[in-house]
């Protein structure tokens, strides 16, 4: 059996679409970590719990998880004997928000638990505003960009195959990652985005900005920063026009910078090469998001944004670095520019992809390429649906795959490559158990829907 750690299921969780939180805690076994801290594990105690001030990390890890717990044995809290009392302590923690939790943590929990109870569904997250805010911070110039919406791009019902893979963990890899999250407090991912600009013929002065957007307490995530930095990072404080603080972190002379701007948001910024002034960045950023400066969406890439629907839930557009032809040697020639999008369809995703080329000669090579790496892949795949797994191998979705591979459309109009694929929500289900290397889950052999007719502009 392939051994996981948990900065690898972490990655996996949070990105790939597997877990159904985008909450850092949602990675904690209920039972398994009191019994980790030598709690009982009882009602009365997970009330307890539940009550209890969020002033410090492992205080409030500690109530989310005893909320999660009583979530999941809803039904064997209606019959306790003390029922009435934990209700009524569960409505008052889910009617008001606490002074030591401003991002609302406990108050969502409770009211997770109430909902359960009563035998109802929390409503589905509402589409985000990714389009007009995923690259808002990032300075006009970005001559390449992308968004996600993890609460979006998320399979729609279904199991949660992280749960499965986390039990997989060995008891001492769980401890661990407990005693990391209870450093952090409560972390909720909820979209990221990254952006480039390129200095034509200077690799090593590329800007690199990436954004983390969603809850969480900085001062406790800060802290953690500087703990696995072993207290080597310089630290600067400040607080914009309307008093949003904004804490700096930066090793001496070596990116990146860190940069947390009130409780809601994560920046890494830096240039690629070591020998610069990395926080000469910061401002770029600060002036963009106080509309002091124009940002990405009204500079060069603005045209190619608009043309993106609004509801879409992942996004990328701009000039492809040259090294990154030299990484994707396989795919000769390669496009100059990239337009693509994810927008979430009935029980799975629908990718299209434009991709821009020097020349229609060029763009139809293009399409003739990718048309035999679609063929190789599918010949590959039915050669090895043949062969017998090894030991402890997950099983895979040979057929699953080569659908999704028969389904993809490709076509060039003129210098533009158009490429389109849906993805069901199962197989990414089964894909995020294990990885790219690894797929979880068993191997369902079912149609893929083909993606709607290509339509030219």
């Amino acid at each position: 059996m392939m051994a996981f750690g948990f900065s690898e299921i972490l990655i996996l969780a949070l990105f790939s679409g597997g877990a159904s939180s985008t909450d850092i805690v949602s990675l904690v076994q209920p039972t398994h970590y009191f019994q980790s801290r030598q709690i009982e594990v009882t009602f009365d105690k997970m009330i307890e719990l539940a009550k209890s001030e969020p002033n410090a990390p492992r205080t409030q890890i500690l109530q989310l998880v005893a909320l999660r717990h009583l979530a999941d044995e809803a039904e064997a809290l209606k019959k306790a004997p003390n029922y009435a009392a934990h209700r009524q302590a569960l409505e008052a923690i889910a009617q008001k928000k606490s002074d030591n939790d401003p991002a609302g943590f406990a108050k969502d929990y409770a009211q997770q638990v109430l909902l359960r109870l009563d035998g109802k569904k929390a409503e589905a997250p509402k589409a985000g505003l990714l389009k007009a805010e995923g690259l808002a911070w990032f300075p006009a110039n970005l001559t390449l960009g992308g968004a996600i919406d993890l609460r979006q791009a998320r399979p729609a019902g279904g199991d949660d195959p992280v749960k499965a893979l986390l039990k997989q963990m060995p008891d001492d890899a769980k401890k661990e990652a407990y005693s990391f999250i209870e450093t952090l407090g409560n972390v909720r991912l909820e979209r990221a985005a990254f952006g480039l600009v390129e200095s034509p013929g200077k690799r090593d002065e590329t800007k690199i900005f990436i954004r983390l957007t969603g809850k969480g307490n900085s001062n406790w995530i800060a802290e953690a920063v500087r703990s696995l930095e072993r207290g080597n990072l310089e630290t600067k404080e400040m607080k914009d026009a309307k008093g949003t603080p904004i804490l700096l972190l930066q090793a001496p002379n070596r990116p990146p910078v860190f940069m947390f701007v009130g409780s809601t948001d994560l920046l890494i910024v830096g240039y690629s090469g070591n020998n610069a002034k990395h926080d000469d960045l910061v401002p770029e950023v600060l002036d963009a998001r106080a509309n002091k400066k124009p940002n990405a969406n009204a500079g060069d890439l603005k045209n190619r944004l608009a043309k993106f629907p609004e509801k879409a839930s992942a996004f990328v557009v701009g000039n492809l670095p040259i090294d990154m032809k030299r990484e994707f040697g396989f795919l000769d020639p390669f496009p100059a520019k990239i337009s693509a999008f994810i927008e979430r369809a009935q029980q799975g995703l629908d990718l299209q992809v434009d991709a821009s080329m020097a020349n229609a000669d060029e763009a139809g090579k293009l399409v003739e390429k990718i048309g035999g790496l679609r063929k190789q892949g599918i010949t590959g795949l039915q050669q090895a649906m043949k062969e017998p797994a090894p030991p402890g191998m997950p099983a895979i979705p040979f057929q699953s795959l080569i659908n999704l591979l028969d389904s993809l459309q490709v076509q060039n109009d003129k210098d533009n490559v158009r490429v389109r694929m849906v993805v069901q929500d199962s197989l990414i289900q089964q894909l995020s158990t294990s990885g790219a290397m690894f797929f979880g889950g068993m191997g369902v052999r079912q149609p893929v829907a083909p993606p709607p007719a290509l339509k030219k502009d």
